[in-house]
């Protein structure tokens, strides 16, 4: 059963179909140039609807952090196999599999994956902080904080359960 953080924070959250088209400006990328792109699609957005969208990012990682997708990332990422999977590397694996899109994000959810970035592991990273880069350029105060839901690794207390 989801959390009340949970809840509180999907309620917030833009519709998918908004969330998705914005990831979209991505074009499956996170680089310097489409992130730049993002930024300013969300900074034409209303503070509520930016606020949104990195509420429904946040319910997004969170649902893909599961013992299942990390270990599935330990068993298929050749720098796993030297280093084990940090904390950090797995939030990034993450972040980057919904930088993908909606299709990558439908099967990391149905099959317990995440996709593994080949050129730069951990560039995904840019995109937890996209939206506070935002804010900023549309001179929005807003408190990020207020989202009490965590995407951090092994914050989905259910994902992370025994069977």
């Amino acid at each position: 059963m989801p959390s009340t953080d949970y809840d509180e924070t999907s309620k917030l959250a833009l519709p998918d179909d908004l969330f998705w088209d914005l990831i979209d400006v991505l074009g499956g990328q996170v680089d310097e140039d489409s992130l730049g792109a993002l930024r300013d699609a969300l900074a034409a957005l209303s503070e509520d609807q930016l606020l949104g969208f990195h509420a429904a990012l946040t319910v997004k990682l969170h649902d893909l952090d599961t013992a299942k997708a990390h270990e599935w990332m330990r068993e298929n990422d050749e720098a796993a196999d030297e280093l084990g999977v940090s904390d950090d590397v797995f939030l990034y694996a993450r972040a980057a599999t919904v930088a993908a899109g909606t299709a990558v994000m439908e099967r990391a959810e149905g099959d317990g994956t995440v996709f593994l970035e080949e050129d730069d592991p951990g560039s995904a990273e840019a995109l937890l902080y996209v939206a506070e880069e935002a804010a900023d350029q549309a001179g929005y105060d807003i408190d990020f904080a207020s989202i009490a839901l965590s995407y951090e690794t092994g914050s989905n207390t259910e994902g992370w359960k025994e069977d």
